[in-house]
């Protein structure tokens, strides 16, 4: 019965200190490598959120034109904003990204994509299939891009007639860099983005 309890007696003080201490060194040397990872998993998750915006935005302005919503239509907006913190403004960026919702220069994405906000008219009847107007929702919810900061589209390069709209985020610094871009984009920093090119 002796030895029973001998063989089944426990971890000894010093035992447990070598363990921790061991756990220790490997959780500081595999850190660097795990923050790795993590900011890497943020930049693929921001870049897709990028290109979905940017494929959801593009059918949404397919088929309703930027004049139409009652007055409140996308095309007198010059930038749409998702939820999530306003990022700053480098010296080099332009503070038309910053810029807070006021709906009327500045309106959110989900009014357009997701609740129809603005009232776009919906296609009705026998020929609905081939006619414009709000076919939503375009997307099932909106989030932050994953540093907790909005994602923007300057919508205003669309309706001057120039074609291309851009989907930004700040990056992991939350700082715009780039410029507003009503002809073309200047990316600068650690900016996300991705391009709706083309017009109706």
């Amino acid at each position: 019965m002796t030895a029973f309890i001998r063989r089944h007696r426990g971890i000894s003080l010093v035992e447990v200190t070598i363990m921790l201490s061991v756990l220790s060194v490997l959780g500081s040397s595999l850190a660097p490598t795990i923050g790795e990872y993590v900011a890497d998993a943020r930049l693929v998750k921001a870049r897709g959120d990028l290109q979905v915006l940017a494929c959801s935005f593009a059918r949404f302005a397919f088929d309703v034109s930027p004049d139409s919503g009652l007055g409140r239509g996308w095309g007198s907006a010059e930038l749409l904003v998702g939820p999530g913190e306003t990022p700053a403004a480098s010296d080099h960026g332009d503070p038309s990204w910053i810029a807070p919702v006021d709906d009327l220069r500045v309106g959110k994405l989900e009014d357009h994509l997701m609740t129809n906000e603005p009232g776009y008219s919906r296609p009705s009847g026998q020929l609905a299939l081939f006619a414009h107007g709000w076919r939503g929702a375009y997307l099932s919810g909106l989030t932050t891009d994953p540093w907790g900061f909005r994602y923007a589209i300057n919508v205003r390069a669309f309706t001057a007639g120039h074609g291309n709209m851009v989907v930004l985020s700040a990056g992991a610094n939350g700082v715009v860099e780039s410029t507003f871009g009503e002809h073309a984009l200047a990316p600068g920093g650690d900016d996300l983005y991705a391009v709706i090119s083309g017009g109706r």
